[in-house]
């Protein structure tokens, strides 16, 4: 939402900053990619938090691309410092600049987009928490040391692992996943370091295990948890060495590859009860990552659900992509989604195809077993009718009466009898702005 400029759009522009200097700005790549979404969207403001969602970027670090280019007077800012855009009167040279510049790195301004849509896809985030691990991934995979990933399930764990090596020197390599906890002692000797024809009843022929496979690649080892205390010693000793043997092949091999792993399950507990090597977890816990569940940022439900209905390509057959109400997305927020990401998916599409083409509403949702908000308060009896919280009937408040005025934020502060800044903090607030697609369209 915009309320209006740093700057009078009537006033004549004195840039601090000339054409030849403004292009060399875009050298950074993060700005690049925010001056091509700005000139894509031809004048239109640019929120704040899109921005950090279209870059995967910390907020600071997009402010401080930003904000530079107001001080040269070629972007205004919004009084709340939550929206930015191009200068309406920005001038022929400048805006020349700006254009020839993003044309002329059209390589890096691509890297950045397919880092965001493909690489990091699935991945998104306003939180500071989501924000340090996109930093985090960007960081890692430039150096070939090991990294751990922990987090519940349906976190993300192997969108990261994939990411790191999508990132890295080794991308054109081959990136193996194998899942721990489904995998025998033997049939994980076989998978990951291969056999000889005959090793074993069914062994026809030999066969390159993910080790080898992975040459100059990365492994990605999912549940490390589980692996049997046999197999710790076997990964142990190739970590080492860099050596290993097929299985039933005494002859010594060696791979180039680089190992990634996630756990939902707590090793350092694990070694302290004897069912994980220590030695072993030094060597995976050289980069630790630990990502945060869903509802330790649920200010990203409303992005993550935006994203969902947008991109999924089960969903808009009809040639309309669903949207989803503030009540919906309300009770949404109040879940404590023990599935995480994973969860809510299934919950969003399944909640689509019952809409049948109609905004999400809270009926179309199933049942969510029992939410945050309905958890009993040690003041509440089992069996008790739950009260309200203020917050939870503000928010509908304030939706209702946004859709009342079709969206008019001026109509809807007056009706309330509160400012529309108080309105822009209440809408960021609760998530309305994405969770009402139509707002977007209405004049403020």
């Amino acid at each position: 939402m915009f309320i209006h400029m740093s700057q009078s759009q009537s006033s004549p522009v004195s840039p601090a900053v000339s054409p030849e200097d403004l292009e060399r700005s875009l050298d950074s790549p993060l700005r690049l990619r925010l001056v091509a979404d700005l000139l894509d969207r031809a004048g239109a403001s640019f929120g704040l938090d899109d921005a950090v969602v279209s870059s995967s970027r910390h907020v600071q670090d997009v402010l401080a691309c930003l904000r530079p280019m107001v001080r040269w007077g070629v972007l205004e800012e919004s009084a709340d410092g939550r929206g930015f855009r191009l200068r309406a009167d920005l001038s022929p040279e400048l805006r020349q600049a700006l254009a020839r510049g993003v044309e002329a790195r059209s390589d890096l301004l691509n890297r950045e987009r397919r880092v965001r849509f493909d690489v990091l896809a699935g991945m998104i985030g306003v939180n500071p928490k989501m924000q340090l691990i996109f930093e985090m991934i960007r960081q890692v995979s430039r150096i070939d040391v090991p990294v751990l990933i922990t987090g519940e399930t349906g976190t993300g764990k192997e969108l990261v692992a994939r990411a790191i090596h999508d990132l890295s020197h080794r991308r054109s390599a081959f990136f193996g996943a194998v899942n721990c906890a489904t995998l025998t002692e033997t049939l994980f000797e076989s998978q990951v370091f291969g056999h000889a024809r005959g090793a074993f009843t069914g062994a026809v022929r030999d066969h390159a295990g993910l080790v080898e496979q992975c040459d100059r690649g990365t492994l990605f080892l999912d549940e490390v948890g589980d692996l049997q205390l046999a197999n710790q010693v076997k990964l142990l000793r190739v970590l080492q060495q860099g050596t290993f043997s097929r299985l039933g092949d005494g002859a010594v091999r060696s791979s180039n590859f680089r190992l990634v792993a996630a756990t939902n399950r707590d090793l350092g507990t694990m070694v302290a009860a004897g069912l994980f090597r220590e030695d072993l977890f030094y060597r995976l816990n050289v980069f630790p990552m630990r990502l945060p569940s869903l509802r330790e940022r649920l200010d990203d439900l409303p992005y993550l659900v935006a994203e969902m209905l947008a991109h999924d390509t089960r969903l808009g057959a009809s040639g309309t992509r669903p949207t989803i109400s503030a009540e919906a997305l309300a009770v949404l927020a109040g879940h404590s989604w023990p599935g995480n990401i994973r969860e809510l998916e299934n919950v969003v599409v399944r909640a689509a195809i019952m809409a049948q083409g109609d905004a999400i509403r809270p009926e179309h949702l199933p049942p969510l077993g029992t939410p945050l908000s309905a958890q009993p308060s040690p003041s509440e009896q089992p069996g008790e009718e739950r009260v309200r919280t203020l917050e939870e009937i503000e928010r509908d408040h304030i939706a209702f009466a946004l859709r009342a005025k079709r969206g008019n934020i001026r109509s809807a502060a007056a009706a309330l009898g509160v400012t529309r800044a108080t309105i822009y903090k209440k809408m960021k607030r609760y998530g309305l702005e994405t969770a009402m697609p139509e707002l977007r369209q209405k004049p403020r």
